[in-house]
Protein backbone atom coordinates (compact mmCIF):
# COMPACT_ATOMS: atom_id res chain seq x y z
CA UNK A 1 0.00 0.00 0.00
CA UNK A 2 1.25 3.65 -0.62
CA UNK A 3 0.61 7.16 1.34
CA UNK A 4 1.83 10.10 -0.95
CA UNK A 5 4.40 7.50 -2.54
CA UNK A 6 5.62 6.35 0.28
CA UNK A 7 4.96 2.60 0.69
CA UNK A 8 3.76 1.45 3.98
CA UNK A 9 4.20 -2.33 5.71
CA UNK A 10 1.17 -4.16 5.38
CA UNK A 11 1.55 -4.74 8.91
CA UNK A 12 0.81 -1.49 9.58
CA UNK A 13 -2.00 -0.38 6.89
CA UNK A 14 -3.71 -3.44 8.95
CA UNK A 15 -3.32 -2.10 12.08
CA UNK A 16 -4.64 0.92 11.11
CA UNK A 17 -7.62 -0.49 9.38
CA UNK A 18 -8.32 -2.07 12.92
CA UNK A 19 -8.26 0.76 14.45
CA UNK A 20 -10.81 1.80 12.17
CA UNK A 21 -12.55 -0.36 12.53
CA UNK A 22 -12.72 -0.49 16.41
CA UNK A 23 -13.64 3.46 16.35
CA UNK A 24 -16.79 2.15 14.23
CA UNK A 25 -17.86 -0.11 16.01
CA UNK A 26 -17.68 1.83 19.24
CA UNK A 27 -19.37 4.80 17.76
CA UNK A 28 -22.17 2.04 16.49
CA UNK A 29 -22.46 0.86 19.82
CA UNK A 30 -22.86 4.53 21.63
CA UNK A 31 -25.45 5.44 18.63
CA UNK A 32 -27.32 2.18 19.87
CA UNK A 33 -27.30 2.49 23.44
CA UNK A 34 -28.78 6.32 22.90
CA UNK A 35 -31.08 5.03 20.29
CA UNK A 36 -32.56 2.47 23.07
CA UNK A 37 -32.70 4.89 26.07
CA UNK A 38 -34.67 7.48 23.44
CA UNK A 39 -37.05 4.58 22.47
CA UNK A 40 -37.42 3.58 25.75
CA UNK A 41 -38.41 7.23 27.09
CA UNK A 42 -40.49 7.58 23.87
CA UNK A 43 -42.84 4.82 25.02
CA UNK A 44 -42.79 5.50 28.43
CA UNK A 45 -43.97 8.81 28.12
CA UNK A 46 -46.74 7.89 25.57
CA UNK A 47 -49.97 6.40 27.42
CA UNK A 48 -50.85 3.23 25.67
CA UNK A 49 -54.62 2.78 25.24
CA UNK A 50 -54.92 0.27 28.28
CA UNK A 51 -53.43 2.83 30.61
CA UNK A 52 -56.05 5.38 29.36
CA UNK A 53 -58.83 2.41 29.82
CA UNK A 54 -57.79 1.86 33.93
CA UNK A 55 -57.40 6.30 34.57
CA UNK A 56 -60.98 5.88 32.75
CA UNK A 57 -61.75 3.36 35.19
CA UNK A 58 -60.88 4.72 38.20
CA UNK A 59 -62.19 8.07 37.69
CA UNK A 60 -65.57 6.52 37.54
CA UNK A 61 -65.28 4.51 40.07
CA UNK A 62 -64.62 7.82 42.02
CA UNK A 63 -67.28 9.56 41.01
Amino acid sequence: MTLSGFSMPPEISHNRAMEIIAEYLTISSEQRVKAQMQFEEMMISREMPIEMAFKAAIVNKKA
